[in-house]
């Protein structure tokens, strides 16, 4: 797979050898992913693009799917060394002209209700709240989320 660059950063679709990277930024969060959930990402070949700096520093990672004209975002993660620097944003909208040229119509993702931060970003990227979902999360992170979406 071809790397693209721009101005701050070069993306690439991870694969398994990255997978230690990968859980270098995602150890660093409370609610996080197993590595057998990234293992199955890589089993059943889920996109999960890995954004790197200019020193070639991993910055973070997006997981998403694509069923039919719908791409579904189901992870992002920053270094939280990298976060409020707008990385999260471009790693975002990498993923979204990814999905565009899949011919995808709308991105949707969830969010929880507490993080207002990332709730933020999405609004400001055109991400529109269609409900929220009580109960989304269970487990380790109970709570409600907002489903939301943005048409491209």
């Amino acid at each position: 797979m071809s790397h693209i660059v721009d101005k701050v950063c070069t993306y690439r679709h991870a694969t398994s050898d990255d997978l230690d990277s990968i859980m270098l930024i995602n150890d660093q969060f409370e609610h996080k992913w197993t590595i057998e959930k990234f293992q199955e990402v890589f089993t059943n070949e889920i996109p999960l693009i890995l954004i790197y700096n200019e020193d070639e520093i991993l910055i973070g990672y997006l997981v998403y799917f694509i069923t039919l004209d719908e791409g579904r975002i189901i992870n992002i993660a920053i270094d939280p060394q990298y976060q409020n620097k707008s990385y999260g944003r471009q790693l975002i909208h990498h993923a979204l002209e990814e999905m565009y040229e899949s011919n995808v119509h709308y991105a949707l993702l969830d969010v929880k209700t507490d993080n207002l931060s990332a709730i933020s970003l999405y609004t400001k990227m055109g991400f529109q709240i269609l409900c929220r979902r009580i109960g989304y999360y269970a487990g380790d992170i109970e709570g409600d989320s907002y489903f939301m979406q943005l048409r491209l």
